[in-house]
């Protein structure tokens, strides 16, 4: 927690003074990045489950980290060396630092976008690409990160219209992760969703838009139900994973929070759905849906502020 917040402080900081049209530091940004590969390399589960927590207010500067720690993650699970995973964490936490130079009216409307709108907003990818271009220190692979994580495999992304073999692997790795994130997040015009959510929009949208192969390897990485994921039960109670089964991937160790009728249980109780737990009816706990952060009160930020404990498995 304590390395994410101060992550997050960086990227608000490099953000104002982009809107500014002040300088920035890059080197403080790389500095964070190796914190936070370090932190991934320690227990990626914890630093994964800060991602889950969304702050509407602060939406681009925390999209962006959790981007740049969704992206280390993944690439660390396709393989990845360290100095890889250090550029890549460095593309992602700046892919959208143009988007701080898209007036305020445009990026947070909470309406449909007008066609002339719409034009402003896409013009996100080239303005970020400018801005990086400008720093001396900056890999090049970031900069192509900028400028490309809206380009399709069909032809039909922006702002260049690049075809499926002018895209980098990098773009199309921030690509999936960007997707991931703004779907799961609360944005001016359009509520949270949930993880499972998310895989369908990815899903839908393989060899058109995402690389197939990287979906397909997404969601076998994070799967279904990893932990920081809020579930409900067939019972009516409400829990938190707090690690995952890599045998018994529908069965995790979840600490329930909310009684059958959705009341905040006087202590939370930790059950392993891979030992078959019982609840108070004498059934074993089955996961009907994962429901998004704030669903029925709950607040991960809280469970966390209280030492949410998460399993480094």
């Amino acid at each position: 927690a304590k390395a994410y917040q101060q992550s997050k402080g960086v990227m608000k900081g490099v953000l104002d003074r982009v809107m500014l049209g002040e300088n920035f530091e890059i080197a403080a940004v790389k500095k964070h990045v190796k914190e936070c590969v370090d932190s991934i390399v320690r227990n990626q589960n914890a630093m994964l489950m800060m991602t889950l927590i969304k702050h509407k207010d602060e939406y681009t500067a925390e999209h962006c980290l959790n981007v740049g720690v969704l992206s280390i993650a993944f690439a660390k699970f396709l393989g990845y060396e360290r100095e890889q995973l250090e550029e890549i964490g460095l593309a992602g936490m700046l892919h959208d630092i143009g988007k701080v130079k898209v007036p305020d009216h445009i990026l947070n409307k909470p309406g449909k976008l007008t066609p002339e709108e719409m034009a402003t907003m896409r013009d996100h990818a080239k303005l970020g690409y400018e801005l990086l271009l400008g720093k001396k220190d900056v890999a090049a692979s970031a900069i192509d990160v900028a400028y490309s994580h809206h380009e399709r495999l069909d032809g039909d992304g922006y702002p260049r219209g690049l075809s499926d073999h002018q895209i980098s692997d990098y773009a199309r790795l921030v690509a999936v992760v960007d997707c991931f994130d703004a779907v799961t997040s609360d944005r001016c015009y359009d509520r949270s969703r949930s993880i499972l959510d998310a895989y369908k929009v990815l899903m839908k949208s393989r060899d058109t838009h995402f690389d197939s192969t990287l979906v397909t390897k997404f969601i076998e990485w994070r799967g279904i139900y990893p932990p920081g994921s809020i579930v409900e039960m067939e019972n009516g109670e409400v829990g938190i994973v707090l690690a995952t089964n890599k045998r018994y991937k529908l069965r995790p160790k979840v600490m329930m929070v909310l009684d059958e009728l959705k009341e905040k249980r006087r202590k939370e109780r930790i059950i392993d759905m891979s030992k078959l737990d019982l609840d108070a009816s004498a059934h074993t706990y089955r996961i009907i849906k994962a429901i998004p952060n704030h669903a029925f009160g709950i607040d991960l930020q809280e469970y966390v502020d209280k030492g949410l404990s998460i399993a480094a498995v």
